[in-house]
């Protein structure tokens, strides 16, 4: 089949004439080529050779010199057996080639040979590299497939047709009316070019003029598909309310001739619609209707659209299994029907429901087909948009690289095609990627440019999308009045637009900015709101991330209980709804709760669960940031060597991820180790290394942080002058940030230094500064806790009446909010002092009433202190017996809490009882365990204390004694 062979009818439509297979099938002997391939030695031109039309009964019949062999496929050539038609497909493909280019095949040939040798070696043009052919992908990579070189990879003449009917075309209309008028239809047609060009105004103008002709002819279905066009040219607009009132009046229409089929597209398009305003249950409905008449009449394109919608729909709505179901159902109609771009359609929504339940390499793999497809078809904007979603999903996998390839590939063709959308799209990617990186300065600047194409576009959404993005970066730079501009400004932009899931992300935004200012009651307002929100809109992942948000608030206050119950609450929604992440997330809540109540073996178990959810989904930040945790519980144990460990794995991986904020703050932790180790140059090292990360990344904060850090080693180090120096220039800092919080923390540790000094005048002026700041932050637990320390600075000057009432006063502020914690450590410090005033009987009941709080709540630690201060009364009151036995379960606590320290002080105690029983070898030993136990954990102060009391105990004992029991 050639060019040739193929003639137009006056209706426009191709009639094929000669059947060139036939003869090729019959025998080899009768073909005859001649020399020069069909063209004579001296014509080079590319012109069309002369035909002889012959009369052969009711057929026309091409007869002339034979010039089958350009359009000849590989097996002819050969004289192989074939089967079916696959040599005409290879034809078909030349006869596209010479329609769009007015080229015969090989025209650059003119010998035989040299002809045939092309063909054998199956050297075919490159359709991507002719820049008309470029225009027509779809086409291109038909004909491409039509010249494989083995037959049996060719498509059959069913799969050209169903190729063809899918790329888009305007057939001329046929008629021989000389009206110079243009027909309604012939405006659409003009109409539909306009509109696939987005040329909005312009095709919108054609629509309507085709409109008011056709209602001016009484033609009803061209004026119902006039509006359905004008509806769709509004809806590319964003302007909703005009496409809903065209659909329904378009639907009125076809409703009264019934047309179902026209009724089932315009459904379908207010579907769309609906969604577009996120009325979601509108939605479903219109989707649904116009299902079912599909269904009904048989129409599967028309079924697979509408399966499509209800999809997106129940993605939305995060019913994962429906979604997937109606996905699955389209993508077949749409492969049944042979329609490439519905596939990719549906491919990409499969994508995004595994990318929303977290499934990354399911979501690539469909990602990555539909990307095939869009290039096949030559959709850019399709690859484009999808280009955008990769760059979601690496970005989720925290594969910085990939996806600023993803979305840098998503803007170059988003520019090459002059689609502002997709640049703004791909810019806010980009956005998101560079805060993620902490690179907030080009963070700042990829949403700023978005925000401006947005704004140009008047496409409200996007702009209160990079108002958002700006948000997040704001808040990451502690710049919280910024922030909170930015987040309010999208929300009033969500507002405006009903998007109630943009309502709720931005008021859990504004949450975080309060929260992290100590602002308890307001950022518990505004999670409590987005939590409210979500819950309406049945989006059960944004209601879990909420409540998981109202743990952070108590977790902040140190109010477990509430704390625990929204992190249980958000982790039973997150396992419900099969979302890992969420679920890893929450039991790192659970495991930071656990900590904050002294429950250990709870606490490792949370984070060794979030752990493994982590690793499983190759999800690296989370492995650091729960590595972190459990480096924090070692801490906390004294187990330094483990936690030391465990933070070098987490620094390790931030450091692979280039995530400095991580690094920088688990350097702070691992600088706390050296301190507790008296390791004080590495510690040093660590804090400074960590304030120039900090530093590098412009977070004030985190410089705040670290110099408190360095303030506390000089402060071990009893290098007061330079802790002073260092905790002054952290607290300037959080001042100028207002962040009264960070300068809170700071003036704890220059009390401590104040204390230690015996500077007790400037220990108590801080701590009143500390119960202003509290008392500015509304803050109960921190008010509380500066009276404790009060307490403690009373107790160490002797003013033991003003101690008591400082306790007395922070116990009953615990008890007002609640926090037993709290409570049980006042009424620990009420039994030292009561201990030193000899009140023997008020000491006891102090000692045992916090001794029953701790076992309420399951702190062990508490209960260890506790019976270590019951032990110390009845050894003051001479009653050896019963101090042993609380020594006893202390030691037992200790030793089951991995508390080396408190496991030598117990020790120690039981040295004095054993000396005073005059069992001196047996106490020699206890001071000896004592003393190896503070040295090998830098306790030098109690280390030469047990020194002391051991060679105290060798000279009270008798010497010959003393040795014969050695």
């Amino acid at each position: 089949m050639l060019q040739l062979n193929i003639l137009v009818d006056s209706s426009y439509c191709a009639v094929i004439t000669d059947f060139g297979s036939a003869r090729a099938i019959k025998s080899a002997t009768t073909r005859t080529v001649d020399r020069e391939g069909g063209v004579s030695a001296g014509d080079k031109s590319t012109t069309h050779p002369q035909v002889t039309i012959v009369a052969d009964g009711d057929q026309l019949t091409l007869t002339g010199p034979s010039w089958t062999l350009r359009w000849a496929a590989p097996e002819v050539i050969l004289d192989e057996e074939q089967s079916d038609l696959p040599s005409d497909i290879w034809s078909a493909g030349w006869v596209c080639w010479e329609i769009m280019t007015d080229k015969i095949p090989f025209s650059d040939i003119y010998e035989q040979y040299p002809l045939m040798y092309r063909v054998l070696q199956a050297k075919v043009p490159s359709t991507r590299e002719d820049a008309q052919l470029g225009q027509i992908v779809s086409l291109c990579s038909m004909m491409t497939d039509c010249w494989k070189f083995d037959p049996k990879g060719r498509p059959s003449i069913a799969q050209c047709l169903n190729e063809l009917k899918w790329m888009p075309s305007i057939p001329p209309l046929g008629g021989t009316s000389g009206s110079k008028v243009p027909s309604a239809q012939l405006l659409l047609q003009m109409g539909e070019v306009k509109y696939s060009q987005d040329l909005h105004e312009t095709a919108g103008s054609l629509f309507q003029q085709a409109l008011d002709l056709a209602t001016g002819q009484g033609d009803y279905e061209t004026a119902a598909k006039a509006l359905e066009y004008l509806a769709s040219v509004y809806s590319a607009q964003s302007k909703w309310t005009e496409a809903v009132d065209y659909y329904t009046h378009a639907l009125d229409i076809l409703t009264r001739t019934g047309n179902d089929q026209g009724r089932a597209h315009i459904l379908d398009g207010l579907g769309d619609v609906y969604q577009s305003q996120f009325k979601y249950a509108e939605a479903e409905q219109s989707y649904t209707e116009a299902h079912g008449i599909y269904t009904r009449i048989g129409h599967e394109e028309g079924q697979a659209s509408t399966l499509h919608g209800l999809g997106d729909i129940y993605r939305i709505q995060t019913k994962y299994a429906e979604a997937k179901k109606c996905y699955n159902q389209a993508h077949d109609l749409y492969a049944l029907t042979g329609d490439p771009l519905g596939r990719a359609n549906a491919l990409n929504g499969l994508a995004e429901v595994y990318r929303y339940q977290f499934k990354y390499s399911k979501s690539i793999h469909f990602y990555t087909q539909a990307e095939y497809l869009f290039t096949r078809i030559g959709d850019d904007l399709g690859r484009a948009n999808t280009f955008d979603s990769l760059g979601d999903v690496y970005q989720l996998q925290s594969k910085y690289t990939k996806a600023k390839q993803s979305y840098t590939q998503a803007y170059e063709i988003s520019v090459r095609i002059n689609n502002d959308q997709g640049q703004a799209n791909a810019l806010a990617g980009l956005g998101r990627v560079h805060q993620l990186q902490l690179k907030y300065t080009r963070a700042q600047q990829s949403y700023t440019q978005a925000h401006d194409i947005y704004v140009r576009l008047g496409d409200e959404h996007g702009r209160a999308n990079a108002l958002y993005g700006m948000g997040e970066v704001e808040r990451h730079l502690s710049k919280y009045t910024e922030a909170e501009q930015s987040y309010n400004k999208a929300h009033t932009l969500y507002t405006g637009i009903g998007d109630e899931l943009g309502q709720a992300n931005t008021l859990q935004g504004l949450g975080d900015v309060h929260r992290l200012q100590s602002n308890f009651g307001e950022a518990e307002n505004y999670f409590t709101q987005a939590r409210d929100i979500n819950a309406s809109i049945d989006n059960e992942i944004g209601r879990a991330n909420a409540l998981e948000c109202l743990g952070h608030v108590y977790k902040a206050q140190s109010k477990s209980i509430p704390a625990e119950q929204f992190y249980a609450q958000a982790y039973d929604i997150y396992t419900r709804i099969e979302d890992d992440l969420g679920q890893a997330n929450a039991l790192n809540g659970l495991g930071d709760v656990y900590q904050l109540q002294s429950k250990y073996t709870e606490a490792v178990e949370s984070y060794t669960r979030a752990y493994d959810i982590f690793t499983c989904m190759e999800e690296d930040h989370g492995q650091a940031n729960t590595l972190e945790g459990l480096g924090d519980v070692y801490r906390l144990q004294y187990k330094y060597p483990e936690s030391e460990k465990t933070y070098v794995q987490s620094q390790d991986i931030y450091t692979r991820l280039g995530d400095d904020l991580g690094e920088a703050n688990v350097l702070g932790q691992l600088s706390k180790i050296y301190l507790f180790q008296s390791k004080f140059a590495e510690a040093e090292k660590s804090y400074r290394h960590s304030h120039e990360i900090f530093s590098r990344i412009g977070d004030t904060g985190g410089q705040a942080k670290a110099l408190e850090g360095l303030g506390d080693v000089y402060k071990f180090q009893s290098r007061d002058a330079e802790a002073i120096e260092a905790y002054t220039q952290a607290s300037h800092i959080s001042a100028n940030m207002g962040d009264d919080q960070g300068q809170a923390n700071i003036l704890n540790g220059l009390g401590h230094v104040y204390r230690r000094q015996s500077n007790y005048v400037d220990a108590e002026r801080v701590y009143s500064q500390l119960q202003d700041i509290y008392d500015r932050l509304g803050d109960d637990a921190g008010r509380a806790n500066a009276l404790d320390q009060l307490g403690n600075i009373y107790d160490l000057q002797s003013k033991y009446t003003e101690a008591e009432q400082a306790y007395i006063r922070s116990h009953e502020m615990y008890a007002l909010i609640r926090d037993e914690k709290g409570q049980a450590g006042t009424l620990e410090g009420l039994g030292d002092v009561y201990q030193r005033l000899s009140k023997s009987a008020e000491a006891e009941s102090s000692y045992s009433h916090a001794r029953d709080i701790y076992v309420h709540i399951g702190n062990e630690q508490g209960q260890a202190n506790t019976m270590e201060g019951l032990g110390n009364v009845y050894q003051l009151q001479s009653k050896p017996a019963e101090a042993e036995q609380f020594y006893a379960e202390a030691l037992d606590c200790y030793a089951h809490l991995g508390d080396v320290l408190g496991r030598a002080n117990i020790l120690r105690s039981l040295g004095h009882l054993r000396r005073k029983a005059h069992l001196h070898l047996e106490a020699a030993s206890l001071y000896t365990e004592a003393r190896d136990i503070y040295a090998r954990i830098g306790e030098t102060a109690s280390e030469q204390d047990a020194s002391q009391w051991l060679a105290t105990v060798s000279n009270e004992a008798n010497p010959s004694l003393f040795s014969s029991e050695t």
